[in-house]
């Protein structure tokens, strides 16, 4: 698979492109990613025993797994929540199977906005794997860097 892929909403990941999904880690049977992805993101956090405290939350979705998440949140949260937060269908890096959202472990986790704390065993990862961290501006145009404290990490 060619990993320099641009979507967003001007750019969209075609809905069959074929893929090669594999499990990041056999305690999380549908965390799915492209292989490679799948294999670095296992190696960093094994690297620091971080299965203990860093969670898979989610990671590859079909085109209408993305849309039902969509359609979910402008159920229950609302346009002016939705649009910053949670990509259009089509328009989403994790149909690409190269984002993963982390997030620490915790009784309760958002599915949309794991927390990601810069201390810690997150704090451990960030400095070994300095990945884009995904933000959305207020009006949800474009994604640009962002503290970890903001949101769940994604992309691998």
């Amino acid at each position: 698979m060619n990993t320099l892929i641009l979507v967003n909403q001007q750019h969209a990941y075609p809905v069959n492109a074929p893929q090669d999904l594999v499990l990041v880690y056999v305690d999380y049977p549908n965390i799915l990613m492209e292989r490679e992805a799948a294999q670095a993101c296992a190696r960093l956090i094994e690297q620091i025993d971080g299965w203990w405290h860093i969670v898979p939350v989610s990671s590859w979705r079909s085109f209408a797994e993305q849309q039902k998440i969509y359609r979910d949140s402008l159920r229950d949260n609302g346009r002016e929540f939705t649009q910053p937060y949670v990509a259009w269908p089509g328009c989403s890096e994790h149909q690409t199977g190269l984002a993963i959202d982390l997030g620490l472990r915790q009784p309760d986790i958002d599915f949309i906005r794991p927390s990601f704390p810069n201390e810690g065993t997150c704090q451990e990862f960030l400095k070994l794997a300095p990945m884009v961290l995904l933000s959305v501006t207020q009006k949800g145009k474009k994604t640009s860097l962002a503290s970890p404290t903001s949101r769940g990490t994604s992309a691998m």
